[in-house]
């Protein structure tokens, strides 16, 4: 496009050239059909793309890795010109998506399509602008501009399932004495109260209710459990391997697998990381902290410059005897080891997911970190890349040292 748009204003300047040197009025005949033709090419490479209105819908803005997302896209030509040739280009930083359609419009005329993309890799992303590109008829002149409506996709972490991981119990006192009440249905019915209006049938106890000739709903509550706390090590100077196949991804995939192992189950269950930001979330329960923790993980990234010893100091207050907490970590040097073995010691129990960064490409191996772990009774697993995490994390202690299995 740009050598056919070269060679014809060459063709203008030697033909005006010669014109003014010979004076023949061929040459001049030439150089006025050639402006013109520049002159007409150009302003229909410049009406080409006014009046086109493009629309874009996303189906769910919430989607996990390995889902399919659906955008419909509508682009309707309200200009009495045709449009032909108009090409459309998706602009997204979505990883894997970026495509492209040409159509050719004519006056009110409207199109409308639905497109499928992956999802590959989890972040925000920004998909629906398109970036629209046309030409004049002879594809002398080029223009584009972006045009339609921009939203946020976000892309949550994939979540294994973890049957068998398990965790240190706290020493939580007055077990099967102190209970709390609770708007879940239990097996612990405690008393019964006047139904209200936004109780559910199945809570209806039809004795009380023929007792008392009103309708009466059990209450009930929480068997006593202890606070799990969840920290993710996302210091960048620990971490090793590139893309999914980074100690970063896997330690986000195996955070969430543990968050909703827990929460699943009813647990209470904190979150503590410092990557690009820092970021605590308080122990809760149910489906709104899952949400939090997903959403939470999806953006994060390791770019923390905190050494994880510096983080379990700076955040001990929160671990007591009545607490577990689950780390997750790279790291392979031993100060971290020694910061929890502070909180041992004030009753705090630990579990490790230790990720062998040596098998990431990273020179430092974590064997004598596991020893020195399992040395002072901590419950360890060892992680490597390409590890079945369903079975890396089923078995902890000396079961976690084991050859690697490359089937993820």
């Amino acid at each position: 496009m740009k050598m056919r748009r070269n060679i014809i204003i060459l063709l203008l300047l030697l033909t005006s050239l010669l014109a003014l040197i010979n004076g023949m009025e061929v040459f001049y005949r030439i150089s006025y059909v050639l402006t013109g033709f520049l002159v007409v090419s150009y302003v229909w490479s410049k009406l080409s793309i006014n009046g086109i209105e493009v629309r874009s819908n996303l189906r769910n803005r919430s989607l996990t890795i390995g889902q399919e997302g659906e955008i419909s896209v509508s682009v309707e030509n309200k200009s009495l010109m045709p449009k032909v040739g108009l090409e459309i280009i998706h602009a997204s930083d979505l990883p894997g998506y970026g495509l492209s359609q040409m159509v050719s419009l004519a006056p009110g005329q409207r199109m409308a399509w639905t497109d499928k993309f992956a999802c590959i890799r989890r972040g925000r992303y920004e998909v629906g602008q398109v970036m629209l590109s046309s030409s004049d008829l002879m594809g002398i002149f080029k223009r584009g501009k972006p045009a339609g409506n921009a939203v946020n996709v976000t892309v949550y972490p994939a979540a294994v399932e973890l049957p068998h991981f398990g965790i240190p119990p706290a020493d939580l006192p007055g077990e099967g004495r102190y209970r709390r009440r609770t708007h879940f249905i239990t097996p612990n019915a405690s008393s019964v109260r006047e139904y209200n209006y936004s109780d559910g049938f199945n809570r209806i106890h039809w004795r009380s209710s023929a007792r008392t000739g009103k309708l009466m709903v059990k209450e009930f509550e929480l068997d006593p459990a202890s606070e799990i706390w969840l920290m993710l090590d996302l210091n960048k100077d620990v971490q090793a391997g590139t893309g999914t196949e980074s100690t970063e991804e896997y330690g986000v995939t195996i955070a969430v697998s543990i968050g909703k192992r827990y929460l699943g189950s009813n647990r209470s269950i904190g979150f503590i990381m410092y990557g690009q930001e820092y970021r605590v979330l308080r122990p809760e329960r149910g489906s709104h902290q899952m949400s939090q923790l997903m959403e939470t993980l999806a953006l994060a990234k390791a770019e923390g410059r905190v050494p994880l010893e510096n983080l379990i100091l700076s955040e001990g207050s929160r671990f007591g005897k009545y607490t577990t907490l689950i780390i997750v970590t790279p790291s392979c040097d031993d100060k971290w080891i020694t910061s929890a073995q502070h909180l041992l010691r004030r009753g705090a129990k630990i579990a490790v997911v230790l990720l062998e960064a040596n098998s990431f490409g990273m020179p430092d191996t974590a064997l004598l970190a596991l020893g020195t772990l399992m040395a002072n009774g901590i419950q360890t697993y060892l992680v490597r890349k390409g590890d079945d995490l369903s079975q890396a994390l089923s078995s902890a202690g000396e079961q976690s040292i084991r050859p690697a299995s490359f089937s993820r």
